[in-house]
């Protein structure tokens, strides 16, 4: 092992004393960090947009039915594209409710903001806010009108007679299980 050593020093010595251009063959090439990598081109989706179908701000959606939710990326010349990978979130959930195109979900009565988010192969962040969608029970609402109330009865012997005319009103709330009112 010694002469093996001594061997490949008197190498190394002769190699630096040599005026002309060295170079050890073998083993794996140098790699060229400053080669560009082959990149896929994702010039299809220049331009697109997304589009929102259901539901808009300020809709009424109820609970009994659940939320459909519908919404597709579009190219630059207006047709759909082949893209699904969209995400909707509420801000009355965490995390999101949905990823996809279309689908019924269910979700909790409140007034929600939805963000939509479309991220494109090409680096582009597509994003639609629809604020004031309403998730309720199908009797949410204010209910008023007139009251009239009629007792015919006979008390010992003697008739009595009552009337009550007024106006009552109440409100159910947006899960259609609580109300709350006055009567005049």
């Amino acid at each position: 092992m010694y002469r093996s050593l001594l061997f490949l020093a008197s190498m190394l010595i002769a190699l630096t004393g040599c005026r002309s251009e060295t170079s050890l063959s073998g083993g794996t090439p140098p790699i060229d960090e400053e080669a560009d990598p082959i990149e896929e081109d994702f010039s299809e989706f220049d331009g697109a947009t997304l589009m929102v179908h259901s539901p808009v701000s300020a809709d009424i959606l109820f609970l009994d039915e659940g939320q459909y939710l519908d919404a597709e990326v579009l190219d630059a010349d207006g047709l759909p594209m082949d893209f699904d990978d969209i995400i909707w979130e509420s801000d009355q959930v965490d995390g999101a409710i949905h990823i996809g195109l279309a689908d019924t979900v269910n979700l909790p009565f409140g007034i929600h903001q939805f963000t939509v988010t479309a991220e494109l192969p090409n680096g582009d962040r597509l994003q639609t806010i629809l604020g004031g969608v309403r998730v309720q029970s199908r009797h949410t609402g204010i209910y008023a009108g007139q009251v009239t109330i009629n007792v015919e009865m006979e008390f010992q012997g003697t008739p009595v007679n009552a009337q009550c005319v007024g106006g009552l009103d109440f409100v159910l709330d947006m899960a259609g299980e609580a109300f709350g009112g006055a009567g005049s």
